[in-house]
């Protein structure tokens, strides 16, 4: 079998994984529940800054 593809006994495709993604959303949503974006330092900035 090529390297990097599973076979039906090594796929993970179908099974019910301990977190599920709606639960890994509702986990990002309550983090992210105070955030905000105006705070964000752009890349342009750091470099600028630091002489980068």
């Amino acid at each position: 079998m090529p390297a990097g593809k599973q076979g039906k006994k090594g796929s993970h495709r179908g099974c019910h994984c301990k977190i599920e993604h709606r639960e890994i959303a509702e986990i990002i949503r309550k983090r992210l529940k105070d955030y905000d974006r105006s705070l964000n330092v752009s890349w342009e900035k750091l470099k600028n800054k630091h002489g980068l």
